[in-house]
């Protein structure tokens, strides 16, 4: 039997090796755009999830405190807020200490959505602005005196503990959407939804819209 001598390997031509890098790069495009809306999205899933725990929190502060909730600002001296003083414990299940619990382990609570500014301390803020229309910081509100629970913003994302606009005008305390121009929304029934800046009244600071159900809740 005759054997025949082995097949000798042909090298890719410069052409064929410019044609697959240009199916690479072309696949690289395709996929990169669809894993950023991946990560973005799980993001503000992870976001969601943190409102409706604080929500529950906020109930449950409620409850034990004859259906207020907190004010937005604890103690003006040193700033201590909702968040980091009243609500703490409800959801972490630690005692509350403004210096030690909330600044130390923010970024790792359910107090830190993901996609907002690390540099910054807060990332959702309180509504400030119902029953009433005007924004009260100071003094706790009764839940009962939400009217349209299913309407009214409890929660919204910012830079601030508390908020009370959408827009920044020099005052105020405005809104972030860091989910590709939008934010989560928690609710007073304590559903949340994602809106972008059009669909959410600019409320606060005498305003036509302050009279919105979104801020006031009636």
């Amino acid at each position: 039997m005759r054997v025949l001598p082995p097949r000798s390997q042909r090298a890719f031509t410069l052409v064929e090796v410019l044609s697959s890098l240009a199916i690479v790069a072309a696949l690289a495009a395709l996929l990169v755009p669809v894993s950023k809306r991946m990560i973005d999205s799980g993001k503000s899933v992870k976001c969601a999830s943190n409102l409706r725990q604080i929500g529950l929190g906020l109930n449950a502060y409620a409850v034990d405190h004859d259906e207020h909730y907190p004010p937005v600002v604890i103690n003006p001296v040193g700033w201590k807020y909702w968040d980091m003083d009243a609500i703490w414990e409800y959801v972490s299940g630690r005692p509350s200490s403004a210096s030690v619990n909330y600044y130390t382990t923010y970024k790792t609570s359910v107090f830190y959505c993901p996609a907002s500014d690390p540099t910054k301390n807060c990332s959702y803020g309180m509504n400030a602005m119902f029953p009433a229309g005007v924004k009260n910081y100071y003094e706790p509100r009764k839940r009962t005196q939400i009217a349209k629970p299913a309407l009214c913003l409890l929660l919204g994302e910012g830079t601030n503990h508390a908020l009370d606009s959408w827009w920044s005008t020099g005052v105020g305390q405005p809104m972030t959407f860091p989910h590709s121009g939008r934010q989560n929304l928690l609710f007073a029934d304590l559903h949340v939804e994602l809106r972008d800046r059009d669909n959410i009244p600019k409320g606060g600071w005498g305003t036509p819209e302050t009279t919105d159900p979104f801020w006031t809740g009636n």
